[in-house]
């Protein structure tokens, strides 16, 4: 028998979410998919929504994360996920905030709460070493 060793590498996911503002707007994140903490008070600043689910990609993040219900107005974190264009945007108001309808539009996100599970974080990938006996 021969034991061989072996080298493994593990991509962990990045810890924390990104700060963000109220008026930071999905096309200005440079991730298609990214965690970010939103600030209190965004749901009357940060500037305008456009669609209701799907959201226009120059909609405020934050503010849409509140009227779709995915934050509270005191603020939180959710996953943005750009998405392609739509063509158009129904408007709707919930959760005090009023977003517009909008025709075609060339790129659009959708927007998902986070998990309260905790995992373990590291910002490089990370070696592990094991054996096997063949």
């Amino acid at each position: 028998m021969k034991t061989v060793a072996v080298l493994l590498l593990a991509v962990l996911p990045l810890c924390g979410a990104v700060d963000i503002v109220c008026s930071t707007t999905a096309r200005s994140l440079t991730d298609a998919q990214i965690e970010v903490q939103c600030p209190s008070g965004c749901a009357t600043e940060g500037g305008t929504v456009w669609g209701t689910g799907t959201y226009t990609d120059d909609s405020s993040v934050c503010r849409a994360a509140v009227h779709d219900g995915k934050i509270p107005i005191s603020g939180g974190k959710v996953i943005v996920e750009k998405k392609p264009g739509q063509s158009s945007y129904m408007g709707s108001t919930k959760n005090g905030v009023t977003t517009n309808s909008y025709g075609s539009w060339a790129g659009s996100f959708v927007l998902t709460p986070v998990a309260s599970v905790v995992l373990q974080c590291v910002d490089k990938a990370t070696s592990l070493s094991a054996s096997t006996t063949v």
